[in-house]
This record gives structure tokens, C-alpha cells and sequence, in this order.
């Protein structure tokens, strides 16, 4: 792994351990239960973010070493899997966005996937849709026209082109993103996904697996 990215990660990293510990500092003094509910919530979107930026620095570091990632498939729920997404969105965004959902008819009940690293690679699409959304998110998921499992997730913010990645993003989530895709294979398909300009504005990111 380049010392560039080495070093944004771990600054990162440091200024989350730093606001965690403030929140859970003052978390200890409050008395008002408002209070407590609202550092709690911003305790606990911290720690998703540490948890998520140190699962994916280990698996890029997986992969600069020319390991393979450990792939545990499984027959899972994609309308759960959306859930949990949302679930995370409403908890890190709070009321400053709104969330809308969006499951297509016919999805099926289930699908075989590794539903770890699935989820790594959703989160990283998210935490990146939630830093430059300006009023809402739309996450979705159903069948793709070639008949792949498809998650979408697109935000109002300034799209890929006008976002200036070098300076907020070190490219660690497309690089997990992509690395996951990768993986999912099925009858000579593999996955795919990746960041585009979303017609009337913004960003979308799109995971498909077959």
C-alpha cells in the first residue's frame, strides 16, 4: 500500500477515535435524556465508520499482498440486506436528509452472496453518499435488465465530477467496492460496480452481482 494512501487513512482514522472519545466523554456528564440519545446516536456512528474504515484498510492490505479475500456464500435476503442499509443511513444521517427506499417488484427472497463483505462494500458507498449529500438519499435494490442482483445508491450532492475525491476520499471505498464485485462469481459472470454522474445531478453508485 502507497504511503499517500497510509497516511489519509490513518488520519482519518485518528480524527474519528478522537471524536468518539469526546461524544463518550461528555456522554458520561449529560443528565438530559435528549442529550444522552443524541450522543449516544453520534457515539455509535462513529464507531460504524472506525469498524468500516478498518475493515476495508485490511482488506486492501489483503489484496496488495496478493491474497485472495475468504468468500463465505450463502443464500441471503437482499430486501434485509437493503433494511440494514437503511437502517444505518437514518441512524448516520438524522433528520439533516431524507432517506427514501426504493425495492422493486419481483425481487427474489433470496440470493447467494457473502453477506459480510456485501455489506463492507454498501457501507462504503454510503458513508461516501452521505458526505456529499445536500438534502436526500435514494437506496434501492432489484434485478438488472441482465438479470443481476442490483443495489443502488444515489445522493444529491455535487456527482463524481465536481466532488474533488483527492481531497475528501482517499479512493479506499470504490477500491473495496470493486475488490467485492470481483469476487461474486456465478455460471461465468462476475459482479461489477461503480460511481457515475446520476441524470438530473448527483452521484450513483451501483453494485451488481450475478
Amino acid at each position: 500500500m502507497s504511503e499517500p494512501l497510509d497516511g489519509v487513512v490513518v488520519h482519518d482514522l485518528k480524527n474519528r477515535l478522537a471524536l468518539l472519545a469526546d461524544a463518550l466523554a461528555r456522554l458520561q456528564a449529560l443528565s438530559s435524556e435528549a442529550e444522552v440519545r443524541a450522543l449516544a446516536a453520534s457515539s455509535h456512528a462513529q464507531a460504524l465508520q472506525l469498524t468500516h474504515r478498518l475493515s476495508g484498510l485490511l482488506l486492501t492490505q489483503r489484496l496488495a499482498t496478493g491474497r485472495r479475500l475468504p468468500v463465505h456464500l450463502a443464500e441471503e435476503s437482499p430486501a434485509e440486506l437493503l433494511g440494514e442499509l437503511v437502517d444505518d443511513a437514518r441512524l448516520l444521517a438524522g433528520d439533516r436528509l431524507q432517506i427514501e427506499v426504493a425495492v422493486a417488484d419481483g425481487l427474489p427472497a433470496a440470493w447467494v452472496c457473502d453477506r459480510h463483505l456485501l455489506r463492507l462494500a454498501l457501507d462504503s458507498a454510503l458513508y461516501n453518499a452521505l458526505h456529499y449529500a445536500r438534502s436526500r438519499l435514494r437506496l434501492s435494490v432489484g434485478l438488472a435488465a441482465d438479470g443481476m442482483l442490483r443495489f443502488a445508491i444515489r445522493d444529491d450532492g455535487p456527482g463524481p465530477a465536481g466532488a474533488e475525491p483527492g481531497r475528501h476520499s482517499s479512493g479506499l471505498g470504490l477500491q473495496v467496492c470493486a475488490a467485492v464485485a470481483a469476487v461474486h462469481r456465478n455460471q461465468g459472470r462476475t459482479g461489477s460496480s461503480g460511481l457515475s454522474e446520476a441524470a438530473g445531478g448527483g452521484a450513483l453508485f451501483e453494485l451488481a452481482i450475478p
